[in-house]
C-alpha cells in the first residue's frame, strides 16, 4: 500500500535526514574491497558492491548503486556506515555494526545482521526485487544485542515484514525495536523461531508506531516478544516528515586515518594518448584514438571509448570498457585481478572476435623453466583438470555475465578470476597467452548441471541466493547462506560454512562436496528446511567415504532411526530429534564411532538409502 500524501507523520526519517549530505562530491567507481583497518571512506559512488574485509571501517557520505545481491557486505564486524544512499541490489547492507542515517531503497531487504548491531535513524523505503522476492526492511538472522531505534521502514508489498526476525543461523536474544515508523509487509514484525532449536528470547517492542501489513501488526513463533505502547495506525500510512536535515553533525575522527590518495580523472584526446593514473580510485577516458591507459593501482574506471587502446587496470578490482574499435586488456600479475566476486576485475563490453584478454605477462608455470603460457579448457563450466596454469570459464546465466577463472599451481582451485558482462561462448583465440589445452578434461565426481539449469553464484560472504520458476543450479560458496530454489528441479549447494537450504517445488538435490563445509554440531551444521522424501536427493559423491583406498569410495547408509556407528570407516546414520521437529543425518568419516558431520533436515523424516546419492 502506497503512503497517504495528505497525512503526515512528524518527526521520522525521511529523504531530507537520510542520505548523502549536501555539499558532497561523488567520485565515480566500480567495486571496491577495504582491507586497511580504521579506513574511513567517504565521497564516493560505488557502481557495484563495497565489501569490507577490514576492522572498524568507516563508510560516510558515499552513494552504492548495487547491481548485485549486496549493496554493501561487511566481513568483518564493528563498521559504521552513516549518511549513505544504498541503491538497488538484493541486499542493502549485510553484515553487523553501526548503521546511521542511510537512505536504502530498490533492495530486496534494506539491512541483514547476524550480529550486534545499532541500526538507527535510516530512513528505508520502495523495496523492489522480482516475483520470488522476500522483501524485508530490517532482518536479523541470528546473535543478540541488536538495537533498532528511530527508522522509517515502508514494506509496499503485502509479504514477509517491515522488521523480520529469525533463527536462521543460530540462537536471537536481547532485540529492542524502538520508537520507530514501521509499516506494511505480510505483518509489520514476524518473529519466526520454527528454524533451528536454538530459540529467540529476550525481544521487546516498544513505542513504535505501526502501519498494518496485509495480514496484520505481529506474527510470533515459538516466541514471545514484549510489547508496550505501540501505536497501530491501520492501514491508512502516513507520510514521514523529518522536519529538515539531520540533526547530528558529521563525524570528524580524533585520531588521523588512512585516507585513500587522490584520484585522478585524466581525459584523453581524440589523438593516441597514453594514460596513467595513479593509486587512488581513478577515472581514466581515452575519447578517441588508439590510446594506452594505465590505471596501476587504485579500484579504477577506465573506458577507452574510441580507437584500437591497450588497457591495463594494474592492482586493485577495476571496471574496465574497451569502447569502440579493436580492444587488448592486459593483466600483468595474477595477484592484480582478484578471485571473487566484489573483488575481481571487470571487463564491461568484451567483443568476441574483436578485442582480446592478453595473460601473456603472467607465468602460468612457475614450476617450468621460462615464461608459460595457459591451456585453455574449452567448454561451459569444464572443471580444472589438477594441471598448473589452466584456464577455464563458466557463464551465469542469472547474473548475465561470464567468469574467467585460472589455476596457476595444479591444486585444481582457481587462484583468479575476470568477469565479463554477458554471456559468451569463449574460445582460446579470445585470449593472447592460452592455447588449447592437450586434452579433454576429466568430470568431477558430481557432474555439473547440465546446460539447461540457470546458474546462480554467491560470494565468500553472506549471501541471500533466489532461483526461479526454472531449473537453477546455485553455488553460494564460501559464508552463511540461504539458498532458495524456488520451482523446478534445482540443485542447491552451500558451500564453506553453515547454510540453509530451501529446495522448494520440484526434484531438488542438494549437494556436499567436501566434510569440512559441513559442520557437525547444531550450532554449525547446513540446515534443509523443507526435503521431500521420493522426491528430493543429499547428494554426498564428490566425497571420498575412505581416503585409505584407492579411488572414490561411496558412504555405506545404516538403515534405521537411530542406528550406531558400527567403527567401519565411512557410514551414514540418521536419526529423528522429536522434540525439535527435527531429523540429524551423521557421518563417520574414521571408524572411530563418532561423527565427523551433520546435516539437519526440517521434519520428522524416515529415511532410506534412496534419498541419498552416496
Amino acid at each position: 500500500m502506497p503512503l497517504n500524501s495528505t497525512t503526515i507523520l512528524q518527526g521520522f526519517p525521511d529523504a531530507d535526514s537520510t542520505g548523502v549530505r549536501s555539499g558532497v562530491t561523488l567520485t565515480s567507481v566500480g567495486n571496491l574491497t577495504i582491507t586497511q583497518d580504521n579506513a574511513v571512506i567517504s565521497g564516493l559512488e560505488i557502481r557495484g558492491t563495497l565489501t569490507i574485509e577490514a576492522e572498524n571501517v568507516t563508510i560516510v557520505d558515499c552513494r552504492i548503486i548495487g547491481d548485485s545481491y549486496n549493496g554493501i557486505i561487511a566481513q568483518k564486524n564493528e563498521i559504521t556506515v552513516e549518511y549513505c544512499d544504498i541503491i538497488g541490489g538484493t541486499n542493502g547492507i549485510s553484515g553487523g555494526g553501526t548503521f546511521r542515517y542511510n537512505d536504502i531503497s530498490q533492495v530486496d531487504n534494506g539491512i541483514n545482521v547476524y550480529s550486534a548491531s545499532v541500526i538507527e535513524n535510516n530512513y528505508i523505503h520502495d523495496l523492489q526485487g522480482n516475483a520470488d522476492s522476500h522483501y524485508d526492511g530490517i532482518e536479523i538472522n541470528g546473535g543478540g544485542g541488536t538495537v533498532i531505534r528511530h527508522n522509517t521502514i515502508i514494506n509496499d508489498h503485502g509479504q514477509t515484514a517491515a522488521v523480520m526476525i529469525n533463527n536462521y543461523f543460530g540462537g536471537v536474544d536481547g532485540i529492542l525495536i524502538e520508537n520507530n515508523y514501521l509499516a506494511g509487509g505480510g505483518y509489520t514484525i514476524y518473529s519466526d523461531g520454527r528454524f533451528t532449536d536454538e530459540p529467540i528470547s529476550g525481544v521487546q517492542i516498544t513505542n513504535n508506531v505501526l502501519g498494518q501489513g496485509q495480514w496484520g501488526y505481529y506474527a510470533f513463533f515459538e516466541n514471545n516478544p514484549v510489547l508496550s505502547n505501540n501505536t497501530q495506525v491501520g492501514d491508512n500510512w502516513p507520510t514521514p516528515d523529518s522536519g529538515g536535515i539531520p540533526s547530528e553533525p558529521p563525524v570528524v575522527p580524533t585520531d588521523p586515518v588512512p585516507q585513500p590518495p587522490p584520484a585522478s580523472s585524466d581525459q584523453g584526446t581524440n589523438a593516441a594518448d597514453n594514460i596513467t593514473g595513479t593509486n587512488a580510485a581513478n577515472v581514466l577516458d581515452g575519447k578517441g584514438g588508439n590510446d594506452t591507459i594505465n590505471g596501476m593501482g587504485g579500484n579504477d574506471t577506465i573506458n577507452g571509448m574510441g580507437g584500437n587502446d591497450t588497457i591495463t587496470g594494474g592492482s586493485g578490482y577495476d571496471v574496465l570498457t574497451g569502447g569502440a574499435g579493436n580492444d587488448a586488456f592486459v593483466f600483468g600479475n595474477s595477484a592484480d585481478i582478484g578471485s571473487r566476486a566484489g573483488a575481481r576485475d571487470v571487463i564491461t563490453d568484451f567483443v568476441q572476435g574483436q578485442d582480446k584478454i592478453d595473460l601473456s605477462a603472467i607465468d602460468a608455470n612457475s614450476n617450468l623453466t621460462g615464461n608459460q603460457d595457459f591451456s585453455f579448457i574449452a567448454g561451459d563450466d569444464a572443471s580444472f583438470t589438477r594441471k598448473p596454469g589452466e584456464l577455464a570459464w563458466h557463464t551465469e546465466a542469472a547474473n548475465g555475465r561470464t567468469v574467467i577463472q585460472g589455476d596457476t599451481n595444479g591444486d585444481g582451485v582457481h587462484d583468479f578470476e575476470i568477469e565479463l558482462k554477458g554471456l559468451i561462448n569463449l574460445k582460446a583465440s579470445d585470449f593472447i597467452g592460452a592455447g588449447t589445452a592437450p586434452t579433454t578434461p576429466t568430470q568431477p565426481t558430481t557432474p555439473p548441471p547440465d546446460t539447461s539449469l540457470s546458474k546462480i553464484y554467491g560470494t565468500s560472504g553472506v549471501d541471500r541466493l533466489n532461483g526461479d520458476a526454472g531449473n537453477n543450479y546455485i553455488d553460494a560458496k564460501a559464508g552463511n547462506d540461504i539458498l532458495k530454489g524456488g520451482g523446478g528441479n534445482d540443485a542447491l549447494f552451500g558451500g564453506a560454512g553453515r547454510d540453509v537450504m530451501m529446495g522448494g517445488a520440484g526434484n531438488d538435490a542438494f549437494l556436499f562436496k567436501a566434510v569440512s563445509d559441513m559442520g557437525s554440531n547444531a550450532g554449525s551444521r547446513d540446515v534443509i528446511p523443507d526435503f521431500v522424501k521420493g522426491q528430493d536427493k543429499i547428494d554426498l559423491s564428490a566425497i571420498d567415504a575412505n581416503r585409505k583406498l584407492a579411488g572414490d569410495q561411496a558412504f555405506s547408509f545404516l538403515a534405521g532411526d537411530d542406528q550406531l556407528f558400527t567403527h567401519k570407516v565411512g557410514q551414514v546414520a540418521w536419526h529423528i530429534d522429536a522434540a525439535h521437529n527435527q531429523t540429524i543425518i551423521q557421518g563417520d568419516m574414521n571408524g572411530d564411532g563418532v561423527h565427523n558431520f551433520e546435516i539437519q533436515l526440517t521434519g520428522q523424516i524416515q529415511l532410506g538409502s534412496g534419498d541419498f546419492i552416496l
